[in-house]
């Protein structure tokens, strides 16, 4: 059995002011350092032996705190970073609403059915989201890891192992460095979100 536990970065700027922080080296507010704090405390006696990160800056930084807590090693992982649609980084999200030719429209209508050129589609990030989750499966058979990341990519993730279609990508709720837990059993998945019972 092994358990991984998905943690979404602490708060940053651009999550109160509704910019798209994308992979630009945006850090985590008081609030969201404190957050990550909270994430490792709720997580002591799980048992955790390594944090993987993306290696985007909220999200090392999140992990960087948390694995100070926990005193255990932190190992980038380039398959969790951020998804990546280079024409939004930095940007406002009112300033991607009056663009017509940002494509934000339809990212807001249809996550699933989203293009840009030269951007992942939510497809293309599910597919490696997974890769890259089931690569840390198999490097630890049992036992228990966090994998600290973003709100798409763990959107994606949840769909993937409950069995749900991209379309119901909204419905996924990840708040801020709250740790979700994804357990391999018996070569079946189980989620279990919040704190260790």
């Amino acid at each position: 059995m092994t358990t991984i536990y998905l943690v979404r970065h602490g708060e940053t700027l651009a999550n109160r002011i509704g910019r798209f922080a994308g992979r630009t080296n945006e850090p985590l507010t008081a609030l969201g350092r404190n957050q990550a704090r909270e994430a490792a405390d709720s997580l002591r006696e799980a048992g955790i032996s390594l944090i993987y990160t993306s290696p985007v800056a909220r999200a090392r930084e999140t992990a960087a705190i948390m694995a100070s807590i926990l005193k255990i090693p932190v190992k980038e992982e380039p398959g969790l970073a951020e998804i990546f649609i280079p024409q939004w980084d930095g940007r406002l999200k009112s300033d991607l609403e009056r663009d017509p030719d940002s494509s934000y429209e339809s990212w807001k209508k249809d996550p699933a059915g989203f293009s840009l050129p030269g951007a992942e589609t939510l497809a293309d990030l599910q597919k490696r989201a997974m890769a890259s989750f089931h690569e840390i499966l198999d490097r630890h058979a049992a036992g228990s890891v966090a994998a600290v990341s973003h709100l798409a990519l763990i959107r994606v993730i949840l769909l993937a192992v409950e069995g749900k279609d991209l379309s119901f990508y909204r419905l996924i709720q990840v708040p801020n460095a709250t740790p979700l837990a994804v357990t391999w059993k018996n070569e079946n998945y189980y989620v279990q979100s919040g704190e260790i019972p």
